[in-house]
This record gives C-alpha cells, structure tokens and sequence, in this order.
C-alpha cells in the first residue's frame, strides 16, 4: 500500500540526520517541536526523533538560545536511567533543506532475519527453526524545488507471520504448501512552485501481496471447506483473505495525489486523494440459508479523500 502519511510541517520524512538517523514519518506535533519515527541506520534500531520549530517571529540570536536550552535539557535527560523514563540516545545541530537547496539525495537500505522454533510437520514431536527475511531500499532525490522518491520492499511470509506464528499456528509450513513474499514497489514525486506557497505531488505504487496456497483445498483456520488447491492472500498478521477456488492472487495498485497550500506562516491547507484497486477482495455468500458458503470476489476499486486545515502556534 502506498503510504498515506504525508503531513509533515518540516519536511523531513525521507531524510536522514546527521548521516545516521533516517526519518520515516511523523508521529505527533506540539506547540513547540514535532516527533518522528525513525531508525539508526548503522544500529538498526528504532528511534523518535524530536525536533523544535522555529516560531515566525523568532530572531536569529532568540533562535540560538532556544536551541540551546533545549540541547542543554537533551543533555540533562541522557543521564536519567529510569525504567519509565525515555532514554536519550544522541542530541545535536543538523542542516535541513530548503527550497530551492540545489540537488541533494540520499539512498537507505536494510534488511532483517528472524528466527524461532517450531513444531516440524514432518517430524513426529520434533521441532524446526524457522527463518522469516524482510529487506527494503529507499531513494530520495531533491532537485531544487522538485523531489523524487522510490521505495522497494520485500517481505517473505514466515517473517510477515512470525508473532503469530506460522500458519498452521505454531508449525513450520508442511513442504507442500507453495508460499510466495510480499513485494512492494512506489514511486513519486512532487513540486513546489516558488512564490505561491503550492506544493502539488503524485505517488503511484503496486504490491504482489504474499500468498499460502494448500493443496487440500484448506487453509488453516479458515472456516469454509474448499476442494481442490486454495489460496490465501496475506498481508499482515491477523489480514488473510482466502480466494475462491482455482483463482490466483493478482497485484494491488494504488495512486495518490497530495496538495498543500502554506498561505502564511502559520496557516496550511493539506488535501489528499487517494485511489486503491486491490483484486483480491472477496466475501462470503450463499444462495440460501440451507446451502454451503462460497467466496466471490467483492469490490475492487475504492476512492477516498482527506481535507486538513493546519494552524501552528
């Protein structure tokens, strides 16, 4: 799925700070800063990312001295060690970008292995370490008052399943099933046009969602019988859809166009439009309250829009 999350006052989801910490999208904004999720690169590990905004009216010398206080107090809570305390991982001055800003770009990739042990299908008591793989690279691209973005991802099912886990539940896959990944693929960009506050932008994505396909024409769980081969699509855990029988899993589009207009300092207007076709939907009927139900394909196509009036203080 694309990614729907686009408000963000400072324009740094995408980014990465300091050469180390990638910014992957906003989580909170207050009166003073806005939060991010992001990630260590040469850790891997999760992190939030604070990071104060600058009032209109704000001169360069007030500026520096609010900066300072608040590195002063990053400072004071590194040393707290507390369990219901956040530790403080690192705090420091960055540049940001800017329109126009000249080309700038940034290249992130990463990729992660898990295991656990479970109960071996061909092996009567015995157990099997199963191994799930996730991988995802992302480009951003910044040429003057124009961006451009990619992101490719991949997500076999073991990994996608892996608090489950594992479908049977619990149970290394049996060999015949036939299982496939989750891969994703977006692409995007958007343009600012100078003097006029307008900032207009379009992503386009695709996703092969992971699939389970049975030979038995059961899938795990499920509550209707199949006969034959069946397959289930899997997106995350908990989100399965079982096709009808004999019908394969197909590719989910999805387009977004984004407006925002920043018509003064303060004052934004952030409008979102968004189009989704995802084929494998389907749904349960039948033909009279004494016959089996049978799954039939739903609705494939969905249309959504999000309007926001932003005001910072």
């Amino acid at each position: 799925m694309v990614d729907v999350a686009s408000r963000d006052p400072l324009g740094l989801v995408g980014t990465l700070l300091d050469k180390k910490y990638r910014v992957d999208a906003q989580v909170a904004e207050g009166g003073f800063g806005v939060v991010y999720a992001g990630r260590h690169i040469g850790l891997g590990r999760p992190v939030a990312i604070k990071v104060p905004k600058r009032p209109a009216d704000t001169g360069d010398a007030e500026w520096g001295d609010m900066v300072g206080r608040f590195l002063e107090e990053a400072r004071l809570a590194a040393k707290l060690r507390h369990p219901a305390v956040v530790s403080v991982l690192d705090a420091g001055v960055t540049p940001t970008e800017a329109y126009p800003g000249g080309v700038t770009w940034m290249v992130a990739a990463e990729a992660t292995a898990t295991g656990q042990t479970l109960k071996d299908p061909d092996v009567s008591g015995g157990t099997k370490m199963q191994v799930g793989y996730a991988g995802d690279i992302n480009t951003r691209v910044k040429i003057n008052r124009t961006r451009l973005r990619m992101d490719l991802s991949y997500r076999d099912l073991a990994f996608i399943l892996h608090s489950t886990p594992s479908l049977p539940t619990y149970s290394d896959f049996p060999p015949e099933y036939v299982r496939t990944g989750d891969f994703f693929a977006a692409v995007g960009a958007d343009q600012n046009f100078a003097g006029t506050g307008l900032t207009l932008g379009l992503i386009a994505g695709v996703d092969m969602p992971a699939t389970l396909q049975t030979p038995t024409g059961a899938i795990p769980g499920d509550m209707v019988d199949g006969m034959g081969e069946s397959t289930a699509v899997v997106r995350n855990e908990g989100d399965i859809v079982v096709l009808p029988p004999g019908e394969d899993a197909l590719p989910q589009l999805a387009l977004k166009f984004t407006g925002r207009l920043d018509f003064a300092d303060s004052f934004a207007a952030l409008t979102d439009v968004y189009y989704v076709r995802d084929p494998n939907q389907t749904r349960l009927v039948r033909d009279d309250p004494e016959s089996e139900l049978m799954r039939e394909f739903g609705e494939f196509n969905q249309l959504g829009f999000n309007f926001t009036l932003q005001a910072k203080f």
